[in-house]
């Protein structure tokens, strides 16, 4: 009665509501609970390139791509932290220096040298 309200074949009716996951899929549902658990694990620090070594050396055949456009789909992000680079200063009297923290951010640290020392 319900494939003749709907006007469809009950031959396509049925088999609609008994669908399963193909094992691509689900083994693409395991793959990324891993990255995400390798990603977590990590902090946030590893990138596609760490995280598809782990997987390698979990002996899961995965290519690099393919842990990337995972992330990608799952928004997933490295912490990229740049690296602190000196600046030089050409006055005598005065210093100043970069602190990176990892809560707080950048400070700044500023030292004068007094003319009598």
């Amino acid at each position: 009665m319900m494939s003749q309200t709907l006007g469809i074949a009950r031959s396509s009716y049925y088999p609609s509501h008994h669908k399963t996951e193909s094992k691509p899929s689900s083994e693409n549902k395991k793959t990324i609970k891993q990255i995400i658990r390798i990603h977590q694990d990590s902090e946030g620090r590893y990138n596609a390139s760490k995280i598809h070594q782990i997987l390698f050396e979990q002996r899961l055949q995965i290519s690099r791509k393919h842990v990337q456009l995972s992330m990608k789909k799952e928004n997933i992000r490295s912490i990229i932290l740049k690296k602190y680079k000196p600046h030089s200063s050409k006055s005598t009297v005065a210093g100043i220096t970069y602190i990176h923290t990892q809560k707080d951010g950048w400070y700044y640290l500023a030292s004068v040298m007094d003319l009598y020392s």
